[in-house]
């Protein structure tokens, strides 16, 4: 399986309300990221951009299957990057 950071974004709400929240799932593609999104409740709706991790890509447990904050998502990327 591979593994997605998924960004949730709302053009239709006000300027600093847009961003929704991401989420890191695994799954065998965008489509069934996105799906896996829903059946753990961390998809918020919205324009989603997927984006695939390399193959190798070290991600802790404790940063998958939840909806993350703009805040919890830059340290959840820089805690990936450190450790990768």
């Amino acid at each position: 399986m591979k593994i997605f950071w998924l960004s949730f974004v709302d053009d239709d709400l006000p300027k600093n309300h847009k961003f929704l929240g991401v989420c890191i799932v695994k799954a065998d593609d965008i489509a069934s990221a996105v799906a896996t999104a829903w059946k753990c409740g961390c998809n918020p709706g919205g324009e989603i951009l997927g984006i695939e991790f390399p193959e190798g890509t070290i991600v802790p447990n404790e940063l998958m299957y939840h909806l993350m904050s703009k805040s919890e998502a830059a340290v959840a990327d820089a805690w990936i990057t450190e450790i990768n």
